[in-house]
Order: C-alpha cells, then sequence, then structure tokens
C-alpha cells in the first residue's frame, strides 16, 4: 500500500492478523508492505496494527508511515484508554519501521519477534499510565512509549529483538521502555 489514509471509528483494527484459536492453527508467509500510509483507529480498545499468536514467519516494511491510536470521545476522562499504535507478538517475524509515527496509550507493544526501528517516533500522547493486569485482551495498555512483554508461546518462551536508531520517545505515562515478564519461564529480549 502507498499513500493515502485509512481510518475507522467502527473497527478496532486497520491490519487484523491472527488467527482463530479454535482451530490451532499457524499462518506462515505473510508480507505487508506500506509506504507514506497514514493508519488511524478511534476508540476505546484500539490499534490500526495488530498481530497476534500464532503468526509465524511473518515480515512487515513499512517506510514513513503512521500507526495512530486515538480515544474514543465517549471514554472518562479519568480512565485510560487501551490503545496501541501497533501490537506486535508473532514468531520468526521481522517488522522493519523506517521513518514511522507510532502513537496510543502505549506506542509499541511487542511480545515477540524482531523490530527494528529507523528514524520513528513512539508517543503515548494518549496516554496515561497503569498497572499491567491480565485480561481478556492480549494486550494492556500501562503507558509506555515501548513496551516489551514476555509471553509463553506454544514454543517455547518470548524471544524479541528491537534494534533503535536515531529514535525520538516521548511519554507522559508510566515510562519512556518497559520491559515486563509475565509468563512463568524466562525469555530473551534485547534492545
Amino acid at each position: 500500500i502507498k499513500n493515502g489514509k485509512l481510518y475507522s471509528e467502527h473497527f478496532e483494527y486497520i491490519f487484523d492478523f491472527r488467527t482463530n484459536q479454535n482451530f490451532n492453527q499457524t499462518v506462515r508467509n505473510i508480507s505487508l508492505n506500506l509506504d507514506g500510509v497514514e493508519c488511524i483507529v478511534k476508540g476505546n480498545n484500539a490499534t490500526p496494527l495488530y498481530v497476534n499468536n500464532s503468526i509465524n514467519n511473518m515480515e512487515v516494511i513499512a517506510n514513513n508511515t503512521k500507526f495512530i491510536a486515538q480515544k474514543a470521545d465517549n471514554i472518562n476522562t479519568n480512565q485510560v484508554p487501551n490503545i496501541i499504535g501497533a501490537y506486535i507478538n508473532a514468531e520468526n517475524s521481522r517488522f522493519l519501521f523506517t521513518g514511522c509515527d507510532f502513537e496510543g496509550t502505549d506506542a509499541l507493544y511487542v511480545k515477540q519477534g524482531r523490530v527494528n526501528l529507523n528514524n520513528c517516533n513512539l508517543n503515548t500522547a494518549s496516554g496515561g499510565a497503569r498497572t499491567l493486569q491480565q485480561t481478556q485482551y492480549p494486550f494492556y495498555a500501562i503507558g509506555s512509549a515501548l513496551l516489551l512483554e514476555s509471553y509463553n508461546s506454544d514454543s517455547g518462551c518470548t524471544q524479541i529483538n528491537v534494534s533503535i536508531n536515531g529514535c525520538d520517545f516521548e511519554s507522559n505515562g508510566a515510562s519512556l521502555i518497559k520491559m515486563i515478564q509475565t509468563s512463568a519461564t524466562g525469555y530473551s529480549a534485547s534492545i
């Protein structure tokens, strides 16, 4: 996809990559290329780029693209919205972001995968701060520009690798970069 704007107030996701857990299957070999695209979702539980477990061998290459999650107009002003700029949980997968903007309660939330950030902006402008807890949703935004959370996958513990080059981080929430272990076993994370 090159250029243009994708906007939604009615759906939780613009790009939604996941499998039906009832079928216990893995989706493999997905490729997504974005260049100059503005992806905006407005809601109380929303994220423009959503990649959940059972996705294997995925490649996302995004240049000069915005992943913006905005809180709904009807949200209580004291409530912290559960919105994420991009949520990544994909085994043996690569995500290359160059000149991209991420915004939400957590700008970028990674549970599994290799993520390269080059000259990107990560901002919690829609944020707030709260303590991480388990919910029915696969993510629970806490107010970090970059949140790394451990996760028990079908093949073992989480493997996260994040490379950061020339990026700007801004947070009015819990932290700029947060690493949290919620799985029963250890995990491998490198920045």
